[in-house]
């Protein structure tokens, strides 16, 4: 998202820090926060480490200048549907919480944030559109597999019999592999502290014919590096 890539530079170049400094750091690393709606807490969670105001001031102006700038984008102005509560809409209730309520109040309201999490957690799931592949219309093609949605996972989508019989002639499978990234997601314990930890997350698909693997046709690995 051209928001969370931009922000961390416009802060070094704003606050006068290097290439090095603990905050600009800390701060390229919100690209990675899941799901996108915990970016507020995230930064919250940043600033909570700060001492100094007047840079917490300062680093929450150029987030809500940046975030106004991000909504006034066509592409995500076209995106947008009046009246309606799509993803944009919770996206920009999310994104400029930090303008509309600030650090004392949005503390109390953090329940309230949690909410638009899961109603954009509701959106279209990533395996209706693997089931609407063509390819999977024909015979021998039985798998689906996406990347770069950071959350690996196997989905069953369909089992076909041979005609007039209960002998399986296939299974239709949907696979997505995630994203090999550093991912922060939020503590569940110290979760009025905004705390987030990250993890890179790595996961590996492996599709085999015939005898192969004992006549198994697929397997999947994942694993976290911290």
């Amino acid at each position: 998202m051209e928001l969370l890539n931009r922000f961390p530079g416009d802060v070094k170049t704003a606050m006068g820090l290097d290439d090095h400094d603990p905050l600009f750091l800390l701060l390229k690393e919100i690209d990675n926060v899941r799901p996108l709606t915990a970016v507020p807490e995230w930064m919250f969670g940043v600033l909570n480490r700060l001492h100094q105001p007047d840079i917490k001031r300062r680093i929450l102006k150029l987030w809500e200048d940046r975030v106004d700038e991000f909504f006034r984008v066509p592409f995500v102005k076209d995106h947008d549907k009046f009246l309606q509560k799509d993803f944009v809409d919770f996206l920009q209730v999310a994104l400029r919480l930090t303008r509309f309520l600030g650090e004392h109040n949005f503390r109390r309201l953090a329940v309230g944030v949690e909410k638009i999490q899961d109603l954009t957690s509701r959106g279209t799931p990533y395996w209706k559109f693997a089931a609407q592949e063509i390819a999977l219309d024909y015979d021998g093609i039985n798998f689906v597999v996406y990347g770069h949605t950071h959350k690996p996972g196997v989905t069953p989508l369909d089992r076909i019999f041979e005609p007039g019989s209960i002998r399986v002639k296939a299974d239709k499978i949907y696979i997505n592999s995630g994203t090999w990234r550093r991912v922060h997601q939020r503590c569940e314990v110290s979760r009025r502290d905004f705390e987030f930890v990250g993890a890179h997350i790595m996961t590996t698909v492996t599709f085999y014919r015939g005898t192969e693997r004992m006549g198994r046709r697929y397997e999947t690995w994942t694993g976290l590096l911290d």
